[in-house]
């Protein structure tokens, strides 16, 4: 192919456009970020492709946390501690509010070699102790989602309390910044935690993969992954919840609450006028803490939120799931159904192979179903629960900036990048502390705050 048909294909990402009324938009995004003139002769001759899995549209100015955060948590990871033989990390850029990424490769033989020792020995070690790893990090992920939600934020009051006076407390104004300060070192540590085992979850289930279409070479990808999958992982016990409590409501007698086409608040307000309904509630505010952290979407924006977010989701299960019942369905997950098709897959597959190559097939699947469950359930831990509260923190900043005029409403906050916002806060910190008058962002005799860069 030429170059002239390869331009052709892949146009330059300086040669993009920018739509009619979008002028500026570079003004949202780190210098980093962007396609940059002193880099275009390194930029022009690599292969950047949208991320549309994980960003598929435009990333409002805060999100970008959640695009530099954990692509030098995966960096770090993947490049500095387990040196991964062929791979560093992963290069992005934006166009146009996108989000497209380039790997970094490494292609010097000595080197690949050098990290390889490093690789095994590192990646090694996890393998051997990954129950004893994998429920310690389990721990620390329970702890940082709470801590998060637990993240004080200020009211900014006229006069400070007395025990700030009297007993040494810290005043408002430092726990303001110490705050917020603290929830993006949260995110810091989740994206931390989320990339320590991942690479080592998909690399060992990728060895398996590779190793199955190398013996069995007519063999679909879809068996290779449920002959791996988890039959009973986290991220399934939200809706065995919602199970449980359909069969509660039928046994309390309560289901005449649940009727298609009622808000949660009504199926709640109704079910509080009785003892056995009240009942029922009583149960569903054990459940709700954690499984109610089930996201509605990915996380990685901010208008995603979880079942706590929005309970007309959760409550459209539960209606489905009482009439299914009343109706005589099973509406239990057929898991034994499932663990059976698993075995019966792997007997037969391995029915079709010689004894090293069975030997080979047993270690490495054996291998993939004990470190595959944390592929699936880091989601629950960290896309789902700590996402949305993360997100849910950041806009009791928001409330107060916008109290204090810096912002209409606290969901503009998601306008000002994670910079911007520090420098509002430090600035109503100021204002606040002094009785002075804040000067940023003032237009046409309203206050706000539109931030460092304009935006």
């Amino acid at each position: 192919m030429t170059k002239k048909e390869i331009e052709t294909d892949f146009p330059s990402p300086f040669s993009i456009e920018t739509p009619e009324g979008c002028e500026g938009w570079e003004e949202m995004y780190p210098p980093w970020a962007l396609f940059d003139e002193r880099r275009r002769e390194h930029d022009e001759n690599r292969l950047w492709f949208w991320n549309s899995m994980h960003f598929p549209v435009p990333m409002p100015a805060f999100d970008m946390v959640e695009v530099d955060t954990p692509y030098y948590a995966l960096g770090g990871w993947q490049n500095r501690a387990f040196a991964v033989p062929g791979a560093m990390g992963v290069d992005y850029r934006i166009v146009n509010g996108y989000v497209y990424i380039s790997p970094n490769p490494v292609t010097d033989p000595e080197k690949i070699a050098e990290r390889s020792r490093f690789f095994q020995q590192r990646a090694g070690y996890y393998y051997e102790n990954w129950d004893e790893l994998y429920a310690r990090w389990r721990e620390r992920m329970e702890a940082l989602n709470r801590e998060v939600s637990e993240i004080p934020v200020p009211d900014l009051p006229e006069y400070e309390p007395e025990d700030v006076v009297f007993e040494g407390g810290e005043p408002s104004w430092a726990t303001l910044l110490a705050s917020y300060r603290r929830a993006l070192d949260c995110i810091e540590r989740m994206w931390q935690y989320h990339f320590e085992f991942l690479l080592l979850g998909y690399g060992a289930y990728l060895t398996f993969s590779e190793f199955c279409k190398q013996v069995l070479p007519d063999i679909p990808d879809q068996h290779i992954s449920q002959m791996v999958a988890g039959i009973d992982v986290v991220l399934f016990r939200p809706d065995a919840e919602l199970r449980r409590l359909a069969r509660l409501a039928i046994d309390l007698g309560v289901t005449e609450a649940f009727r298609e086409g009622r808000s949660p608040e009504e199926i709640e307000a109704e079910l509080g006028r009785s003892d056995a309904g009240r009942r029922w509630l009583e149960e569903l505010e054990e459940v709700k803490d954690p499984w109610f952290n089930m996201g509605t979407g990915d996380g990685l924006y901010h208008y995603y939120g979880s079942w706590h977010d929005d309970p007309s989701i959760p409550y459209s299960s539960l209606i489905g799931h009482i009439a299914a019942l009343q109706a005589g369905e099973d509406i239990e997950r057929p898991t034994r159904e499932l663990a059976e098709r698993r075995d019966r897959l792997v007997g037969e597959y391995e029915a079709l192979m010689d004894e090293e190559a069975r030997q080979t097939f047993r270690e490495l699947l054996g291998l993939s179903r004990k470190v595959f469950p944390y592929v699936e359930e880091h989601k629950f831990y960290c896309d789902y629960w700590f996402q949305s509260r993360f997100f849910n923190k950041i806009r009791e900043f928001g409330a107060l900036l916008a109290r204090h005029g810096f912002i209409e409403e606290s969901e503009d906050i998601f306008q000002l990048s994670r910079y911007e916002v520090m420098q509002a806060l430090e600035e109503l910190a100021l204002t606040w502390s002094t009785g002075g008058e804040a000067l940023a962002g003032r237009t046409t005799g309203r206050r706000s705050w539109s931030g460092a860069s304009g935006s």
